[in-house]
């Protein structure tokens, strides 16, 4: 149905196309599937349809060629398939270089062809890449014969400074210049199988030979034989002269110098053995004599008894002293001498010291004290820093402890043993007061009213503090025993004592106080 609709349609459209009426003037009526309706097309309307139906796509309306890269172009104008006219203005053959198209210069992109040549040589021009017919002109003159060499060169030229035209060899000699000898007599020999490289000297010099004597200035002697077998050779008689020989001296002799304008001579040696030179000659059982002077540092051996006398000073290591001094004297220095000094002791309540009155040397040795080490006496002492007694201590006085005395238990010992009696401080109150250091045994009298008894802050520098409180008054009264601030004593900020009890309080790590008996 949809293909006869459209035929129809199209019968129609036809119809109406070449009676070229406008499209837009006339409308279709069509009937719907169930035929209860009628539509009412536009005439342009369905020819879009169609259009669009049969040809999968719209129509193309214009086309625009642009004009670049060498080539323009027309459209015949046709909307529904256009016919392209490309057209250019170049003649010629075309080149490219990626992007615009021109005209090639002959000679430079391409070459020219040569059927138009004559036929002969072809030749190509260097600037232009031309090719042409090659002329007389394009070669070189050859000066050849076809039968032979030719007799002599057109232009003689020179060989190493010697004239040569062909006409005759060259025999001339080759000047220095050319690195020649610049002498027809001169000739090398000597390498045999391979190349062989001799340097000389980089100025001018006479090359000695064994045809004359080297003489000294050269580095020789100016001498051509010694005349002595086994002979010393020396200097001669001038800077320059030829050396001199000197006949061999025998086994017993020494070489000394003969002075001014003189050969050195032999001379007969004194005892045996191998000559001595000035260091560290050993010298076997010699005999020195009595010598000038000398320095006998390192010498061994010396008897003191027979080699010394008289008193050794001071300034060669000895004492300069004669004589010792009496019994339990000590040798002593005042500064500039020696002498027998007896020691004296002395305990005076200052540093360590050493002086001198006259022959006595006083040594001072502090009683210790807090600041100073030093002794213990039998007067009263403040000691300070740690002291550890490694055995049993027997005290007959009172012993202080402004820091506290440690006493630490072992398996064996206690911490702390009363032979007798112990005394502990105490303090009675019947009011109010703040506990401190000084306190330990506190006892309470009669009271009027509560009265309140403040403890000192527990913590670590007080850890193991221990108090012990005592009722003895009989009245109705109590006595308050107060943490100190925020502190507890057994959990509570404060506890209340009625009546005659005792009650014991420590210090426990710094936490908190806590009764250990009532």
């Amino acid at each position: 149905m949809k293909k006869i609709l459209f035929l129809l349609i199209f019968g129609a459209i036809a119809q109406t196309a070449s009676a070229q009426t406008p499209w837009g003037a006339f409308k279709i009526k069509a009937e719907s599937a169930n035929r209860d309706s009628l539509v009412v097309f536009k005439l342009d309307d369905v020819k879009d349809y169609i259009a669009a139906y049969f040809s999968g796509g719209g129509t193309v309306s214009t086309i625009s060629i642009a004009t670049a890269n060498g080539l323009a172009g027309t459209s015949d104008g046709n909307a529904g398939a256009p016919t392209l006219t490309l057209t250019t203005t170049i003649t010629g053959m075309l080149k490219g270089n990626g992007t615009a198209i021109s005209a090639g210069t002959a000679g430079t992109d391409y070459s020219a062809g040569t059927s138009a040549l004559a036929t002969g040589i072809l030749k190509s021009t260097t600037t232009t890449g031309g090719l042409s017919i090659a002329v007389a002109g394009d070669f070189p003159t050859l000066n050849q014969n076809t039968t032979g060499s030719a007799a002599t060169l057109t232009t003689s030229r020179n060989i190493y400074g010697n004239a040569f035209n062909g006409s005759a060899d060259v025999t001339g000699i080759i000047g220095s210049e050319f690195g020649g000898t610049e002498n027809g007599f001169t000739k090398f020999t000597g390498p045999a199988t391979s190349e062989k490289t001799f340097t000389l000297p980089n100025a001018s010099a006479t090359i000695l030979t064994d045809n004359a004597v080297v003489t000294v200035p050269q580095g020789g002697t100016g001498r051509a034989t010694s005349t002595t077998a086994y002979g010393l050779l020396a200097a001669g008689t001038t800077a320059t002269g030829a050396h001199q020989t000197l006949a061999t001296g025998a086994t017993t002799e020494l070489l000394v110098g003969g002075g001014a304008s003189a050969l050195p001579v032999w001379t007969t040696a004194t005892g045996t053995g191998a000559p001595v030179r000035a260091t560290s000659p050993t010298l076997v059982t010699p005999n020195i004599g009595t010598p000038s002077a000398g320095v006998a540092t390192n010498l061994t051996g010396l008897p003191l008894t027979t080699g010394v006398t008289g008193v050794l000073p001071i300034a060669n290591g000895g004492t300069n002293l004669s004589s010792l001094g009496g019994d339990n004297t000590f040798l002593a220095s005042n500064g500039s001498a020696y002498y027998a000094a007896t020691a004296a002791i002395t305990h005076v309540d200052a540093a360590f010291s050493v002086a001198r009155t006259s022959t006595t040397v006083n040594f001072n040795i502090p009683n210790a004290t807090a600041a100073l080490g030093g002794i213990v006496s039998t007067t009263t002492q403040t000691f300070a820093g740690n002291k550890t007694w490694g055995g049993t201590h027997t005290n007959t006085g009172k012993i202080t402890g402004n820091g506290g005395i440690l006493g630490v238990s072992t398996a064996s010992l206690p911490a702390l043993e009363f032979d007798g009696v112990g005394a502990e401080a105490f303090r009675s109150v019947t009011s109010s007061v703040t506990l401190d250091e000084n306190d330990n045994r506190v006892y309470i009298g009669t009271l009027s009213a509560n009265i309140t008894l403040t403890l000192p802050a527990c913590n670590s520098t007080r850890d193991k503090w221990f108090y012990s409180f005592r009722k003895k008054g009989t009245d109705a009264f109590a006595f308050v025993l107060d943490g100190n601030s925020a502190e507890t004593i057994d959990g509570n900020t404060t506890v209340t004592i009625f009546g005659q009890r005792a009650v014991c309080i420590q210090c426990v790590n710094g936490e908190g106080w806590y009764t250990t008996m009532q």
